[in-house]
């Protein structure tokens, strides 16, 4: 058993299949270009903040990038978090929903990223409002 082991262990390396975790190259990395947002991930900060991480969106055809940073939330409210495209798609937020979607359909759509609600002191639910896409090589089937 020890040999079938170390013969498959020979196979594996000898065949070069990497058993660690796939690293992206920045030339392998998947592209922006699209009207859907990378990172932006929201997190409950003290009192009436909101971390808001690295980030990065093509805004109107121009790339922008989201250092990360804090929010200050308004209290006892439904605050949205969205990038603001008339501020060159800057992390805003408001207590009205300014985005119509989840998901961007033009360049000058503002796009909802957390709807995050607050009572007094804090905040009291995140919500992801992020589109995701799958990115897959295998072709899409109407079956």
């Amino acid at each position: 058993m020890k040999k079938l082991f170390t013969l498959l262990l020979c196979l594996v390396v000898a065949s070069g299949v990497s058993l660690s975790q796939t690293v992206l190259t920045p030339s392998a990395a998947p592209r922006w270009q699209s009207h859907r947002p990378e990172g932006y991930w929201a997190s409950a900060s003290s009192g009436l903040r909101l971390m808001l991480a690295f980030g990065q969106y093509n805004c109107s055809g121009t790339p922008v990038t989201y250092k990360g940073g804090t929010l200050s939330l308004t209290a006892n409210a439904t605050n949205y978090v969205y990038l603001d495209v008339a501020n060159n798609c800057a992390p805003a937020v408001s207590t009205t929903n300014p985005a119509p979607s989840k998901v961007a359909t033009t360049p000058a759509t503002n796009v909802l990223l957390a709807t995050v609600v607050t009572n007094a002191t804090g905040v009291t639910d995140i919500t992801d409002a992020r589109f995701h896409f799958h990115r897959s090589n295998k072709p899409v089937s109407n079956k």
